[in-house]
């Protein structure tokens, strides 16, 4: 006769079987078996939050820019760059140069963005 292959059931309570003799060993029988029977915890639900206004005086209007600006890599290449720059000074004049570029290419991108 073929050995009979476990079905999902099965091999779920034999995984069950085997979590709970690895946590047996490392937090102790009991914490093991209340761990596995433990109900989840739920969160408390957070409490409104108070509604902040800000009081508008006469005359004056919103701040220009009402959104966020979109995202951008000008940031990281203008460090990158800044970054490249300084290693030049220390390992090979293109290092510097190419820091350079990044340093200039990051500066027209992101002051580019703002227009």
């Amino acid at each position: 006769m073929a050995a009979e292959t476990p079905g999902f059931g099965g091999l779920f309570s034999k995984g069950v079987r085997l979590l709970s003799k690895i946590l047996a060993g490392l937090l102790g029988l009991r914490a093991a078996t209340e761990a596995l029977t433990a109900e989840p915890v739920r969160a408390a639900p957070e409490p409104p939050r108070p509604q902040i206004r800000v009081p508008t005086h006469p005359g004056w209007e919103k701040a220009m820019p009402e959104g966020l600006p979109k995202p951008t890599y000008a940031p990281a290449t203008l460090a990158l760059g800044i970054t490249l720059a300084g290693a030049g000074m220390v390992t090979s004049y293109w290092v510097s140069v190419a820091g350079f570029v990044l340093i200039i290419l990051g500066l027209a991108a992101w002051i580019g963005q703002l227009k």
